[in-house]
């Protein structure tokens, strides 16, 4: 059964769906699932988002009511977050510095990574102690700070600061840690600025603290509307239906695409993607700038190949640069799973926590002492912060992964209804319809010459109004975009 199927409408949208895979590796197909394109699709796919926000309203209110209904507002000398909260927030921090180092982010190469929290109390200047979260970064006058309009290229130079404090929130958002970003809300920032941000004026908004809540969606729709479709993924039903080792749901664009996007490091914003990259098991695996190069075997990368030698330059002429595998070219839903997965390089072994701890009780049986069996595991970068969640690695519908599954869609359920929250108290408004809308526009493929929906002012000329329609004889459905 899918996750909050008692109050979402999963089995409506799957009735919606219908997988299709391409029968030989040039068709222009991918493996994935289209929208059948009912008469009723546009009305039954709205009924589903409705669900989904009602869903997540309702959450919402319960989860709020268990904390202070006001606050006191902030004080810029006020040490907001204790030593126990500072702790969860230390090692994030000291990764996401090290993450933006492609994006001149200059504190790349003036962090250090320490073994506890910062001991400097009086600083001189930003970031001037080189521990990755700085005791300055935990008190009030690091929340308050402005956003400051940048030009192009310059936004770390303008807004590192606000920035990086912008990352604490995306962690404790991430974290749990609500109660500091509730009281944040009371406090005259910019938080309500930051939910959607660009680079610049001519970059799409993807530097906000939406991104959290994005990530936690896509996949959290991706994989529930797979594990709809049991022939994709167990093997009894495969078998039933006589479905091909490359007709499983990891091969199809919906999953490639999902997990990619929201696990990839160098990513303009890290922090959203930190759970996702655990429970994939996909620590510092998939980059944005890898060649294509590598794969000259592979159908589907020939045909990037093949469009880049189109392209290909004449004495004294600018040449096209190699083709990379960004998520903007990427073949999803025409690769092998075992391609994709190693379309960058082949990942170092994650252990789970089963496995730390039983290599540690190894070396203590042999008589180490605790602080070394630390050592060594350190050594072997056996990190807890790392740890892949899947006993089962890279196949999370599998049902030796069950337990990990559900514990992973309700963290991904509870992040959205924690930024939920936050816009609440900020006076704003996360449109869950269009969101949920738009990510399924996103995931799932739709039939040539079709769309799921189309954007048009409305008659008040005030917003923008979407229509999804279905197929002949259409009940069309409209929101507000």
């Amino acid at each position: 059964m899918a996750h909050q199927a008692h109050n979402i409408c999963w089995n409506i949208l799957a009735n919606n769906l219908v997988h299709r895979s391409p029968a030989y590796p040039d068709a222009d197909l991918v493996s994935n699932l289209y929208f059948r394109f009912k008469p009723t699709q546009g009305k039954e796919i709205g009924y589903f988002a409705e669900s989904f926000a009602r869903n997540i309203a309702e959450h919402t209110k319960c989860e709020r009511q268990k904390y202070p209904a006001n606050f006191d507002p902030i004080q810029p000398d006020e040490v907001l977050l204790d030593d126990r909260t500072a702790e969860k927030v230390r090692p994030m921090a000291y990764k996401w510095c090290k993450a933006y180092q492609k994006w001149d982010w200059p504190l790349a190469e003036r962090v250090q990574k320490t073994p506890g929290l910062c001991p400097h109390r009086d600083n001189d200047g930003f970031f001037a102690c080189g521990c990755p979260f700085p005791f300055s970064e935990r008190k009030g006058s690091a929340f308050l700070r402005r956003y400051q309009s940048n030009h192009c290229y310059e936004f770390f130079n303008v807004n590192i600061e606000a920035f990086y404090n912008l990352q604490v929130v995306n962690a404790l958002l991430v974290l749990g840690e609500m109660e500091p970003v509730l009281r944040l809300c009371n406090s005259g920032n910019d938080l309500a600025q930051w939910m959607e941000m660009n680079e610049c004026y001519c970059m799409k908004p993807d530097r906000g603290w939406d991104q959290v809540f994005k990530a936690a969606l896509h996949i959290y729709l991706a994989l529930n509307i797979l594990f709809c479709f049991p022939e994709l993924w167990d093997p009894a039903s495969r078998q039933a239906r006589n479905k091909k080792k490359s007709e499983e749901y990891r091969a199809t664009l919906m999953y490639q695409k999902a997990v990619r996007t929201w696990t990839q490091e160098g990513s303009n914003n890290d922090v959203p993607r930190y759970p996702h990259r655990q429970f994939f098991g996909l620590e510092d695996h998939f980059h944005q700038s890898d060649k294509v190069e590598r794969y000259r075997k592979e159908p589907a990368f020939l045909a990037l190949l093949a469009e880049r030698e189109a392209w290909r330059c004449g004495p004294g002429e600018f040449c096209s640069p190699p083709v990379r595998l960004d998520n903007d070219n990427f073949p999803f839903g025409k690769v092998r799973f075992e391609v994709f997965l190693n379309c960058t390089k082949v990942a170092s072994f994650q252990p789970n926590t089963a496995d730390i701890e039983r290599i540690e009780g190894y070396l203590r049986m042999k008589g180490l002492p605790q602080e070394l069996v630390l050592q060594i595991t350190a050594l072997a970068d056996y990190d807890f912060q790392r740890t892949r969640r899947l006993p089962v690695p890279h196949d999370p519908l599998h049902r030796g992964n069950r337990r990990e599954l559900r514990q992973y869609l309700t963290l991904c359920w509870q992040i959205m209804v924690r930024c939920n929250m936050l816009a609440q108290e900020l006076g704003t408004e996360i449109n869950w319809v269009s969101e949920v809308v738009h990510a399924l526009h996103d995931l799932v493929s739709t039939p040539p010459g079709k769309t799921l929906f189309k954007c048009e002012w409305h008659e008040s000329y005030d917003y923008m109004q979407a229509t999804m329609r279905g197929g002949s004889g259409e009940f069309p459905y409209a929101f507000r975009d």
